[in-house]
């Protein structure tokens, strides 16, 4: 992996330069990592496009509860619970969605 000196145009740029680029600049701990982006050529199985499905579809439920002020209240108590595991509303909601979603 390469790595970079601090350059001033440099510290700015994160992530792929544009949708075709294989280069991902990347900053962890204080140090600006570039790599090499390979491309799996395997094809996803349809358990994992499954639970894509069913992410997507609970990431918009979450979303939409953010979006609505009585229901972002709602989330915002279940999180202020001590016993909680959840760090935000959003991702309350998220888990909340997800196995509602795998039970169908």
């Amino acid at each position: 992996m390469a790595q970079i000196e601090t350059l001033s145009f440099i510290d700015s740029i994160s992530g792929k330069l544009d949708k075709n680029e294989q280069i991902v600049f990347r900053t962890r701990n204080g140090k600006k990592t570039a790599y090499i982006l390979h491309k799996s050529e395997r094809q996803a199985t349809e358990t994992q496009n499954n639970y894509r499905e069913i992410f997507r579809q609970a990431s918009a439920n979450a979303k939409a509860d953010m979006a609505n002020p009585k229901k972002l209240s709602q989330w915002k108590k279940v999180v202020a619970d001590p016993e909680n595991k959840y760090t935000s509303p959003y991702f309350a909601a998220l888990a909340h969605y997800i196995k509602q979603l795998k039970k169908k």
